[in-house]
């Protein structure tokens, strides 16, 4: 949309998602076969549409129209949220059972084999196929990374650097 000579890019976002969008924070759009445009958010609708529970972000793309960008394309954004670090482990670390998540910290060595005990471990948020582990283990832990779904506590491991 074409708004006081500029183009802006209204975004539909869920409930969820809305809460963590605020004025000013940084947006990339990308149009297919276009390409991608920076901007920043200008608004937030006040309520959001009462079938799909969504909500629109009005997204200001002051450099839309010199790269290409016209009124009326389809684009889809990615909106640039605050980062944190985490402790994450791979998903083939994380063994699921009696519905709380476990991880196998590994002891003592003697030679190429160790003993492992399981540890209960808070997972959090998923990206791709690593889990964010909120509580349960130090970033310092040598864990197994493989097969703990065959594991039990106690059980004795073959020691295998990648």
């Amino acid at each position: 949309m074409i708004r006081q000579n500029r183009l802006e890019w209204r975004g539909e976002v869920t409930a969820n998602e809305m809460v963590k969008i605020k004025p000013g924070l940084a947006v990339t759009v990308t149009v297919a076969g276009v390409g991608t445009v920076n901007g920043k958010v200008r608004n937030l609708a006040p309520a959001l549409d009462n079938q799909t529970r969504n909500g629109l972000v009005y997204v200001d793309l002051p450099a839309a129209s010199s790269q290409g960008l016209r009124a009326g394309m389809f684009g889809s954004g990615q909106f640039k949220l605050d980062t944190m670090q985490a402790l994450t482990l791979p998903q083939t670390a994380i063994s699921f059972r009696e519905g709380f998540n476990y991880v196998f910290r590994i002891g003592e060595a003697q030679g190429d084999v160790a003993t492992v005990s399981q540890i209960k471990v808070q997972v959090g948020q998923q990206h791709d196929q690593s889990m964010e582990i909120v509580s349960g283990i130090s970033g310092n832990d040598k864990l197994v990374a493989s097969g703990t779904t065959f594991l039990n506590d106690g059980d004795r491991v073959r020691l295998v650097q990648p």
